[in-house]
């Protein structure tokens, strides 16, 4: 049963939620705000968390991977997961190597104990993130997140999701202002859009770079490419399908043992 309700709506959300009625599957103005309702606030959101890669370069110095590392009283994933969970992403697949997976499954089992659905795919050899991310191609149906696990982040997850469902990109990516941009990817925006994508560039003209978590829709997949950051993201922002949202918050991203205590301190603000 569809019941009749008045709202009032800012005039260029409005503008862009008209721009999606299709006159086929979205025949009206009504047709549009149900189906962005429906895909923002359901209750099993997906979330994919990426920890592929060579296993040797994800290993601290005590032989434990960077993914269960314990910051504080919990591991790196299991505070990734915890933060998923608090923004409704519950259905959620861990991409790893073998090794990797059978220690992330040690901790997190099949999610159940921290009120979640864990499902693991292995990734038989490390081409790139994008490869990693193709894993869950068949696994995946409308927009997901992806987060990268080796990242201990406090971010509103759910604003960058609403995002990516107004402006009706491929990609939307959490954006933050960064004191060594060089280290990551960095993005040229007008308003929200993202003109282009560079990796790791010397020659810098932005200091606003990729945190590595984004909102995706099946079209990803269909871009092609091993590296996210050198392919994928570059093509979608020549295409102008590459969206971005600069972010408050922190992150800390673990590669080494003298991470541990920073991504400590954040947990316990």
């Amino acid at each position: 049963m569809k019941e009749k309700i008045s709202v009032t709506v800012d005039s260029g959300v409005l503008r862009a939620v008209e721009g999606i009625v299709d006159g086929i599957r979205i025949k009206n103005r009504s047709d549009a705000i149900e189906y962005l309702l429906k895909r923002s606030v359901g209750d099993r959101r997906v979330a994919v968390v990426l920890c592929g890669g060579d296993e040797d370069k994800q290993r601290l110095s005590d032989g434990v991977f960077r993914f269960v590392a314990k910051i504080g009283e919990r591991t790196v994933i299991e505070d990734t997961v915890l933060q998923l969970k608090g923004f409704g992403f519950c259905r959620i697949f861990v991409v790893a190597r073998s090794d990797v997976l059978t220690q992330i499954f040690s901790v997190l089992k099949n999610g159940e104990a921290l009120g979640v659905s864990v499902d693991y795919v292995e990734e038989c050899e490390s081409r790139g993130t994008a490869h990693s991310l193709s894993l869950v191609s068949s696994k995946v149906e409308g927009d997901f997140l992806v987060v990268y696990g080796d990242l201990v982040f406090r971010y509103d997850l759910m604003r960058l999701f609403r995002e990516h469902v107004v402006n009706g990109g491929v990609v939307t990516l959490a954006l933050s202002s960064a004191a060594h941009p060089a280290e990551k990817g960095t993005v040229q925006l007008d308003g929200n859009k993202v003109l282009a994508f560079s990796q790791k560039v010397k020659a810098l003209s932005s200091f606003i770079a990729f945190t590595p978590i984004f909102v995706a829709s099946p079209g990803v997949f269909s871009v092609g490419g091993d590296s996210l950051e050198d392919v994928v993201f570059p093509a979608l922002a020549r295409d102008g399908r590459l969206y971005g949202l600069v972010l408050p918050g922190d992150e800390v991203h673990v590669h080494k043992k003298g991470d541990l205590r920073r991504a400590r301190e954040l947990v316990r603000a």
